[in-house]
């Protein structure tokens, strides 16, 4: 029996450049590899990001990673 581990991890959105984002963890790691998803999540992060709201957005690791939510801080 095959069992899916699902890690998420909460971090908050320190800068978008070229599409791709900086995001700071909790401990202050910070990590730039994370495109901006081409969705509706993505266009809303952008529009929020551009307006100048802080937010964490959480990212889910399944072998890759997504973006999948935010929340405003």
């Amino acid at each position: 029996m095959w069992l899916t581990v699902c890690v998420s991890s909460p971090s908050q959105l320190v800068n978008i450049n070229e599409s791709y984002m900086s995001l700071m963890s909790d401990n202050g790691d910070i990590r730039e590899d994370l495109r901006v998803p081409e969705s509706d999540i993505g266009k809303e992060i952008e529009a929020k990001f551009e307006a100048g709201d802080e937010f964490m957005v959480s990212v889910n690791g399944r072998g890759f990673d997504i973006i999948y939510t935010f929340l405003l801080l």
